[in-house]
């Protein structure tokens, strides 16, 4: 095939200069983060040491500042070469694989840095070094996602992205890409190559499109049967130095958890699927921290927990809480306890509701929930809104029947939307009291993309995904979405 497609050297260099210039902002923010980060640890040392507990701080701060200077210098130009290393400042990276690898950076520098204070003997504040690290996290994450935020506003991290493709798998890349918007990738058009297989058509089609949008970076999303064509298209692009990036057709495969393999002298690539969860190890860990977060939780929040239970019998008496049967693992049936948060006899009124009326029916046939349930109490509408109804899940956890983070526990009715694949699938862990679902949408979500969802967490769980989903889900109740 002949090398048709040109990229001006103009545009080239310009390119190069914006990723150059992006990724020296990136490193400019990590070594303020860095400073930072040593700058309040060291001042709120100071205040607990001098303030809270009387204890003389200023002579043996200063005395140990040089050292400390060093010492911190030299590993923070270390978690600079690593993050380098890592592509941080060449490649975009999706927020949450980003942050997972700041915070394991820093989680070794933090060991490593113990290990030199112990090693050399010296006189030094734990609570600096231990806060010095923790601020670090905290600071270099939020400053990547600040600065990248300002980058998309100046224009020079937003990447002009047309995706090529076939069909659905035109649509799911788009999707896909809209989704994250941390990447900076910004969809401008997607487009069907419709059923095109002969050598020269495709290298005529390719011409044409790169020449309809100069400039911009492309995605090949290809179907099953589109493959053999794309990779005429992929390598006209690799010799003409046309930036793409491939979206293989794979469905139901733990894609988050693929290991590519190459081989050596090969245009070959093997991908590798890892079934986390059915390893020991990784079930064993995934369960000590249900437990031992769980069991903190509770005792940290009985205050709560008390409060909403005075509420509940104050205004119509007892239960207090309301056991559903729900379904676990392997397919057991278990009761999901919730405090109560409608009416005493809310099935009997189910019953007659939807017998009564069309509307409800269909409602509750279509997500097994009702928006505007008429059934609840002022203290449900409440707690509901707040989530504080699913507290009480805690003990589920800490008996073993579910997990703080996992598919949305079913109903037994809800078992026949399943196909055999996903109900196997959902049966295969504990069902969690937050979950993917819960913070991409809630209830706004159709039931099909719940079901997708739970389905996609089980085949790509790793144990930072169950915290990333933790902590979007503080945040999606503090902003109470899709609450209902």
């Amino acid at each position: 095939m002949d090398h048709f497609i040109s990229v001006p050297p103009v545009r080239r260099a310009r390119a190069a200069w914006v990723s150059l210039t992006n990724g020296a902002y990136l490193m400019i923010g990590d070594v303020i983060a860095l400073a930072l980060a040593l700058a309040a640890a060291a001042g709120t040392s100071w205040f607990v040491s001098e303030t809270l507990l009387g204890r003389p701080y200023f002579y043996s701060f200063m005395a140990g500042l040089p050292d400390r200077l060093l010492v911190f210098s030299g590993l923070g130009i270390g978690f600079m070469f690593w993050v380098a290393h890592k592509n941080h400042y060449r490649s975009r990276l999706p927020m949450w694989k980003e942050l997972q690898e700041i915070a394991v950076a820093i989680a070794m520098l933090a060991v490593i840095d113990g290990f030199i204070q112990y090693a050399v003997k010296h006189d030094f504040s734990r609570l600096w070094l231990t806060q010095t690290w923790i601020f670090a996290a905290f600071f270099v994450g939020f400053g990547r996602v600040f600065i990248k935020r300002g980058l998309m506003a100046a224009g020079t991290w937003r990447v002009p992205t047309v995706v090529l493709g076939s069909g659905e798998w035109v649509a799911n890349a788009a999707r896909a890409l809209a989704a994250e918007r941390h990447l900076g990738y910004s969809v401008v058009e997607t487009v069907s190559r419709g059923n095109i297989v002969e050598q020269d058509d495709i290298q005529t089609w390719s011409q044409q499109t790169c020449s309809q949008w100069p400039g911009h970076f492309f995605v090949l999303a290809p179907s099953p049967d589109d493959v053999i064509s794309t990779q005429e298209i992929a390598a006209e692009f690799t010799r003409s130095g046309v930036p793409f990036a491939i979206i293989p057709p794979l469905k139901w495969v733990a894609i988050s958890t693929l290991e590519p393999q190459q081989f050596f002298s090969h245009d070959v690539l093997m991908l590798v699927p890892r079934d986390n969860l059915s390893r020991p190890f990784s079930a064993t860990i995934k369960r000590s921290f249900d437990f031992l977060a769980a069991l903190f939780l509770i005792i940290i929040g009985s205050p709560v927990l008390l409060l909403t239970a005075l509420a509940i019998f104050f205004e119509d008496g007892k239960p207090i809480f309301y056991g559903s049967k729900r379904i676990g693992r392997n397919g057991e049936v278990f009761l999901a306890w919730k405090f109560r948060s409608m009416v005493v006899d809310a099935e009997a009124r189910l019953e007659k509701m939807l017998a009564a009326d069309k509307n409800f029916q269909n409602e509750w046939q279509s997500g097994f929930k009702l928006e505007n349930d008429p059934r609840r109490t002022k203290v449900g509408r409440y707690i509901r809104s707040r989530s504080l109804d699913e507290l009480p899940q805690l003990l589920n956890v800490l008996k073993g029947e579910m997990s703080l983070v996992g598919p949305r526990p079913i109903l037994p009715d809800e078992v026949q939307t399943y196909c055999n694949e996903e109900i196997g699938t959902y049966m295969a862990v504990r069902p969690g009291i937050t979950g993917l679902w819960q913070v991409s949408g809630r209830n706004h979500l159709p039931y099909q993309d719940r079901i997708r969802m739970n389905s996609w967490y089980v085949r790509n769980w790793t144990m930072w995904l169950d915290v990333t989903i933790l902590i979007r889900t503080i945040l999606v109740v503090a902003r109470k979405v899709g609450a209902r």
